[in-house]
């Protein structure tokens, strides 16, 4: 049975959740023994994305069966979202310099403007390209 869009976001959000906890959790561990933030910012991503590929193929868009073709189309789909990410991360990190404000307040609206710039790609990504269901 085909998940209607309500289902589908829905999940989506709860694999962006998991994913983005990853991502997050990670990244500012790293980032305490670290001053390489993008190459940190590109290997927490990558985290992000393994766990959401499992949770959206089986979970989000009910994907049955173990293609490389889908799996390559997901993973390509976030290699472009990863470089917009990090490049969306640096380019805030370094507005954000010119402003009076903690370092991990910084870190954190760079982190989260980046996350949604991805999840918006991502989601109609996969929806519309990675997991569409054939048309019958």
């Amino acid at each position: 049975m085909a998940k209607t869009l309500k289902h589908q976001l829905t999940g989506y959000i709860i694999s962006g959740i998991l994913a983005t906890g990853t991502d997050f959790v990670c990244y500012n561990i790293i980032t305490l023994f670290t001053h390489h933030l993008s190459i940190v910012k590109a290997f927490t991503f990558l985290l992000g994305t393994i766990v959401a590929y499992f949770y959206n193929k089986i979970i989000t868009f009910e994907h049955k069966g173990g293609s490389i073709h889908h799996a390559f189309k997901f993973f390509f789909l976030y290699c472009v979202s990863m470089f917009l990410n990090v490049t969306v991360n640096h380019g805030t990190l370094f507005i954000t310099n010119y402003y009076v404000v903690p370092s991990f307040t910084k870190k954190t609206f760079a982190f989260i403007f980046a996350t949604f710039i991805s999840m918006v790609i991502n989601f109609f990504g996969q929806k519309f390209w990675v997991f569409r269901k054939p048309v019958i």
